[in-house]
């Protein structure tokens, strides 16, 4: 899908990212990197933590994410909403 189309389609995106770097602020960087090189344009960041397999007791997507990013060093999960939500967000999360 070209970035055209993903505008008239999506009203935007919040992404999650698994980054293995050596400290929160290559992390930070390379995940800027990494949602720029899918053609979003990355305009606020949450928050970032350093975090363990440990912290996904119970939480089997996000252990597997986690585990993707120890082999691949690094994933981003976009999670988008229509159009006519983003008006609804008023730049919150959907």
């Amino acid at each position: 899908m070209s970035p055209q189309e993903a505008l008239q389609e999506y009203g935007g995106a919040y992404v999650n990212c698994w980054i293995e770097a050596p400290d929160l602020g290559d992390a930070v960087c390379r995940a800027l990197a990494a949602i720029q090189s899918a053609g979003w344009t990355p305009d606020e960041i949450h928050r970032g933590f350093q975090t363990t397999r440990e912290a996904y007791t119970g939480d089997g997507d996000g252990l597997e994410y986690f585990e993707q990013a120890l082999i691949d060093k690094e994933v981003c999960v976009f999670h988008t909403y229509p159009v006519e939500d983003a008006a609804d967000t008023d730049g919150q999360d959907p």
